[in-house]
């Protein structure tokens, strides 16, 4: 990772407009769970389960970032990166998930965008990487009970006021981003949440440079219901019940997909979209990675 030849020989290979960037998610680095003020979240309360992780490790610790701001911001700098996607914990803004805003927790976020400005690294932030304020699951059951969407809109203004600033919150469909000759276009683990995946092949197809690629990241799965009944697949046919294909039939046109669609209709879905050259660049035991060409 180090050798910065070999660093620039990669880079060289893409267009000079790609950014390089790198990625983490509050809870899996910052640690300081319950300091200055942050509540628990549902992933703080898991981790006390008697049994539920393999080496009893939690995330009261984790990798210090909270504590080790500076130095991490300049190893990521020290990368050579143009971006950086974090997450905001939720619980570390308003520790129940409502209210008012936690004065240390914003001011962490304030000091890791400007660090990031100051060493030319753009901010990207995620305002919601799976660590729900614990009360509202508690109070409220969690996602189940639409009181917390509205939560999520509160905290997401509050957010938006004190770091819009500075850092870009830019929201599109598959179907409406902004038209240019791409290169690349990546789908990250949604086109089965949308309502029309076919629409938005469509619209790939138009806004993607001839000799463009189409990259789908996907749940992994089989064509055959019998052939996903595994333990992932179960996980994934779960979370797709309550989550995924809910969201899907709730907007336009609803075909619901579901996490366990599929190659071969994902496949479909490309080609009634317009990209006929479709293939599987490789997989791992809990994804696909998919290629789509005109």
């Amino acid at each position: 990772m180090n050798d910065r030849e070999s660093l620039d020989e990669l880079a060289n290979r893409f267009p000079s407009s790609f950014v390089w960037g790198v990625a983490s998610s509050a809870f899996q680095i910052e640690g300081a769970t319950v300091a200055d003020g942050k509540g628990a979240s549902i992933w703080d309360e898991f981790c006390r389960l008697p049994g539920v992780i393999a080496d009893g490790s939690d995330g009261r610790t984790a990798c210090d970032h909270y504590n080790r701001l500076e130095s991490d911001l300049d190893l990521i700098a020290g990368l050579g990166v143009g971006a950086y996607r974090f997450s905001i914990s939720w619980p570390r803004i308003q520790p129940t998930g409502s209210g008012e805003v936690v004065g240390p927790g914003i001011d962490f976020y304030n000091r890791l965008v400007d660090g990031l400005l100051e060493r030319d690294i753009e901010p990207f932030a995620t305002l919601y990487h799976w660590d729900l304020p614990a009360a509202l699951q508690r109070e409220h059951g969690g996602w189940a009970d639409r009181n917390t969407a509205y939560r999520f809109a509160e905290y997401a203004a509050l957010v938006a006021e004190r770091l819009g600033d500075r850092v870009r919150f830019d929201v599109h469909s598959g179907k409406t981003y902004p038209a240019e000759s791409y290169d690349l276009v990546c789908f990250f683990d949604c086109l089965h949440d949308m309502g029309d995946p076919v629409g938005a092949m469509k619209h790939v197809r138009e806004t993607m440079a001839a000799d463009g690629t189409c990259m789908l990241v996907e749940p992994f799965a089989n064509d055959r219901l019998e052939d996903n009944l595994n333990p992932v697949g179960r996980i994934f046919y779960a979370a797709s019940t309550v989550i995924c294909t809910p969201a899907s039939l709730d907007q336009e046109v609803g075909m619901a997909l579901g996490a366990q669609a599929g190659e071969a209709r994902l496949r479909d879905v490309a080609n009634k979209g317009g990209l006929t050259r479709f293939r599987r660049a490789t997989e791992t035991p809990f994804n696909l990675i998919l290629e789509a060409r005109v």
